[in-house]
C-alpha cells in the first residue's frame, strides 16, 4: 500500500481523537521501561547471590556485561518497533485515497466540499477582514465606555462646583470686591453652560486650551478659584474685613518693628496669599528717601517675600 498523504496524516488525528504516531511512541517507551526494569532485577539478583566474595575486576566485568545486554535488548526493540511503525501506519492506521473515496467527519456533515481552493482563500480573506473590524470595534467601544465615565465624573466634579458658586447669586452689593475678584466673579458668571458629555476627536492643530476637552479642564478650574474662598467673598462683600494668616502675619511683623500710625495690609490676590499691598505710616520713616523707606518694610519681611509673588508698598512719615 502505497505511504498516506499529507491530507490523510491531517485527517487520521481528527477522526481518532490522537496522533497514531504517537501511540506507537508510547508503546515504544514501555518496552524501554520493561527492558530498564528487566535489567535492573538481574543486577539486583546478581549482586546478592554472585557477586559477594568476588574480585574487582569481576565485578567490573558484570556491571560491563549488564550494560552491553541493556544496550542490545533496546536496539532490537528499536528495530522491532521500526517495522512494527510503518507497518501499522500502512495497515491500521490506513485511510483511502480522498481522489478515489472523499472523507467527510462528523463535524464537517452540511458542508459544500465542491467549494474551489480560490473561493475559499477568497473566503477566509474576508472573514480576516471582518474580525479585524470587529477587534477594531471592541477597542473603540472600550475607549468610548472610557470616555464616558471620564465625562461623567467631570460633570459630576462640576455640579458640585456649581452648588458652591450659589451662594454668588445672593450677593447684591459687590462694589466693595476688590478689582481682580469682581473682574474674576464677572468672567464665571459669563461662561456658558456645560456643554452635554460627548467624545469628540483629538485636533492636534489646535493649542490645548482652544479644544473642547480644554475648556472642560479650564472652566472647572477658574470656578474652583471662587468655590475655594467662599468666605472670602462675603467678607469683602459684607465690608467686615477679618485678617488672614498671612496678613495677620505682616501686620504684626510691621507693627513690632515701627509702631505705625497707620498700618493696611491687604491680600490682594484674591485670597491665594501670593501679592499683598500694604500702607503703612510710621514716626521711623521720617526724613528718610521713599527707596530707604521701602527697602526697611522689605528687609523687614524678607522670609514673608521668598514664600510670594510681589509687594506693592506705600510709606509715609505723617499719621
Amino acid at each position: 500500500m502505497p505511504p498516506l498523504s499529507t491530507i490523510q496524516h491531517l485527517i487520521l488525528p481528527d477522526i481518532l481523537g490522537f496522533t497514531p504516531q504517537l501511540l506507537v511512541d508510547d508503546l515504544l517507551d514501555i518496552g524501554y521501561d520493561a527492558i530498564t526494569k528487566a535489567t535492573e532485577a538481574l543486577e539486583q539478583y546478581l549482586e546478592s547471590n554472585w557477586l559477594p566474595g568476588r574480585s574487582t575486576q569481576d565485578r567490573e566485568s558484570v556491571y560491563a556485561g549488564l550494560v552491553s545486554f541493556q544496550t542490545l535488548l533496546q536496539s532490537h526493540l528499536d528495530k522491532a518497533f521500526d517495522a512494527f511503525e510503518l507497518w501499522s501506519l500502512k495497515n491500521v492506521f490506513a485511510l483511502p485515497d480522498p481522489a478515489e473515496m472523499p472523507l467527510v467527519l462528523p463535524h464537517q456533515t452540511g458542508l459544500d466540499l465542491t467549494v474551489t481552493e480560490e473561493e475559499e482563500n477568497r473566503v477566509m480573506k474576508e472573514i480576516d477582514i471582518l474580525r479585524k473590524k470587529l477587534d477594531a470595534q471592541k477597542r473603540l467601544q472600550a475607549r468610548l465606555r472610557l470616555a464616558v465615565r471620564l465625562s461623567n465624573a467631570r460633570t459630576a466634579r462640576s455640579e458640585a462646583r456649581l452648588e458652591q458658586l450659589r451662594f454668588l447669586s445672593t450677593i447684591k452689593d459687590t462694589i466693595s470686591l476688590p478689582q481682580e475678584v469682581q473682574l474674576l466673579l464677572d468672567r464665571v458668571k459669563a461662561l456658558p453652560p456645560a456643554p452635554l458629555p460627548s467624545v469628540a476627536p483629538l485636533d492636534s492643530t489646535k493649542p490645548q486650551w482652544q479644544t473642547h476637552a480644554g475648556y472642560l479642564d479650564w472652566a472647572p478650574l477658574t470656578r474652583r478659584l471662587i468655590s475655594t474662598r467662599p468666605l472670602l467673598l462675603l467678607r469683602n462683600a459684607s465690608n467686615t474685613p477679618t485678617p488672614n494668616k498671612g496678613e495677620a502675619l505682616i501686620r504684626e511683623k510691621l507693627q513690632l518693628k515701627f509702631q505705625p500710625s497707620r498700618l493696611d495690609v491687604q491680600d490682594v490676590s484674591g485670597g491665594c496669599g501670593t501679592f499683598y499691598a500694604i500702607n503703612i505710616a510710621s514716626a521711623h520713616f521720617k526724613g528718610l528717601p521713599m527707596v530707604k523707606q521701602h527697602r526697611m518694610v522689605t528687609d523687614e519681611l524678607k522670609a514673608e517675600i521668598e514664600g510670594i509673588h510681589g509687594l506693592q508698598i506705600k510709606t509715609s512719615s505723617d499719621a
